[in-house]
């Protein structure tokens, strides 16, 4: 992460701060497809499964 310069301009009217050049750099992992979608079905197929006995009840 880095940062360009600070600049404060405090006046008796109006305070403002401004940040210029701001870089956020991420390593990001990718998800693999096949298991993400196992895991999303079976928890949607849980909250079916939970509505349906709360509706049965």
């Amino acid at each position: 992460m880095s940062f360009g310069y600070l600049e404060n301009t405090n006046t008796a009217t109006n305070g403002a701060i401004g940040v210029d050049n701001i870089k956020i750099a991420a390593n990001v992992s990718a998800v693999p497809v096949p298991g993400a979608v196992w895991l999303l079905g079976s928890g949607l197929a849980g909250l079916v499964g939970l509505q349906r006995r709360k509706k049965s009840m």
